[in-house]
């Protein structure tokens, strides 16, 4: 046993129970219903009722009332009849009377609460659905265990890796590197946004739904259509950019099959990423985003197999590989998205993540208390011979590698950020991989 993994034993979480009908991310959330049978059973019903559709018509037609845990996948004003329209996953419409929306608190922390997950009471009355509560389930973040964790002198990075059920093993340590750097913001505030293509079964997909979880991000595994991403002209409805706080869009190497959904978001996503305007054309004056300004950290996940030959023909760039690849993928000039990525990792070698799993994890509190305190330490430092954009992605990288106390130095990170390495500083040359 390794001293981080002694210093942390006190802290972990036991993850290895049962198969269950809810996702595992949902039950460490809930670090109650991985040690209680019952609780865990209870949690289940609440899930399955906001997130299935039979589930959720079934209790209803039993009760006549349901309780559910969910996030909203959509938010409506109604101003005419003074409601607001909410749509649970498991595929429902409900209107929610202006009490009950009024005691969740001022404005903006209305706005802050409807985003996140929700414990939500719905009953039928008169043959119309009616919600008569919502309770938030904050994210709670606990600096003061956090503090404690860090003040014993571990490496936050690796704690924060280890604390995801990871093996603070090297291979680990660099496969997780972009996707955690995508967590925190650099010095000037900005997001990290981030793309990163592995063999499969890296984990990809976990660190996506982990993201939710833990931060209110939203995990899509195939591209989005304007309406799901900004808003639905037909009613109204706010779409993710609104109502969660980042994105991980998985199998971003099979965006090629969706040709009419790239072509009516692909402009939308570059000004969106840069300035944090998200707009969509659209002929209705009452379907207008709200002009409010969104920066939120963007991550794109897919396998590396297709891209290989680009890489090599590259001479081992990864920037230019992911330019060239994406562009004939998707019929659009990609390099101003890639100019928008901090980091383009591309990985050859296959690390297959369910021989690294511990079982155990940090609570999710835990988690974003040390996220928050490694976020508050990130300063302006290091120094980048590279230009424009480049530049200021180096000098961002730098500043949360230096808050992370991953040794680096401003070459190699510079050198990431061209693509000429990848995150765990190896070199492809002509098909053969050198140490940088």
């Amino acid at each position: 046993m390794t001293d981080l993994e002694k210093t942390l034993s006190g802290y972990m979480l036991d993850i290895d129970v049962p198969a269950s009908k809810c996702p595992l991310e949902v039950l460490i959330a809930f670090p109650e219903s991985l040690r209680n049978p019952d609780k865990r059973q209870k949690l289940e019903e609440l899930w399955l009722c906001g997130n299935n559709k039979d589930w959720f018509n079934l209790t209803l037609m039993k009760r006549k009332k349901v309780e559910c845990i969910c996030r909203l996948t959509h938010v409506a004003y109604d101003i005419r009849h003074g409601t607001v329209i909410i749509r649970i996953p498991a595929g429902t419409s409900i209107p929610v009377q202006p009490s009950v929306i009024w005691k969740l608190g001022a404005i903006d922390e209305i706005v802050e609460k409807l985003s996140d997950y929700l414990l939500i009471k719905i009953q039928m009355r008169r043959n119309q659905l009616i919600c008569y509560d919502i309770q938030p389930l904050y994210g709670v973040a606990d600096t003061k265990k956090a503090k404690e964790i860090l003040n014993k002198g571990v490496n936050p990075y690796e704690t924060i890796v280890y604390g995801l059920g990871y093996k603070p093993e090297p291979q680990i340590f660099t496969l997780m590197l972009p996707r955690i750097l995508s967590w925190f913001t650099g010095y000037d505030g900005k997001p990290m946004h981030i793309a990163q293509l592995t063999p499969p079964e890296s984990g990809k997909s976990y660190f996506g739904l982990r993201s939710e979880t833990l931060f209110n991000w939203e995990y899509l595994n195939e591209a989005p259509t304007p309406s799901r991403l900004v808003m639905d002209a037909r009613n109204g409805a706010l779409g993710i950019v609104y109502l969660r706080d980042g994105i991980v869009f998985d199998e971003f190497d099979k965006w090629g099959l969706y040709g009419d959904r790239v072509e009516r978001s692909f402009d939308i996503l570059l000004t969106g990423m840069e300035q944090g305007k998200w707009t969509r054309g659209t002929t209705k004056v009452s379907a207008e985003a709200p002009d409010i300004r969104r920066l939120l950290p963007i991550v794109f996940l897919g396998n590396s197999d297709m891209i290989m030959p680009y890489v090599e023909a590259s001479n081992g760039n990864n920037r230019v590989a992911f330019s060239t690849f994406f562009t004939d993928q998707l019929k659009r000039d990609c390099r101003p998205l890639a100019d928008r990525l901090s980091l383009i990792d591309i990985k050859q070698k296959e690390v297959r993540i369910t021989e690294y799993l511990t079982n155990k994890v940090l609570p999710d509190s835990i988690l974003r208390g040390i996220i928050r305190i490694i976020q508050e330490r990130v300063k302006p430092c290091g120094s980048s011979r590279l230009k424009g954009r480049l530049r200021r992605h180096s000098l961002a990288i730098q500043s949360i590698l230096t808050a992370l106390q991953v040794e680096h130095k401003p070459d190699t990170v510079d050198s990431m950020v061209i693509g000429d390495i990848g995150s765990d500083g190896y070199r492809s040359e002509g098909g053969v991989v050198k140490r940088e």
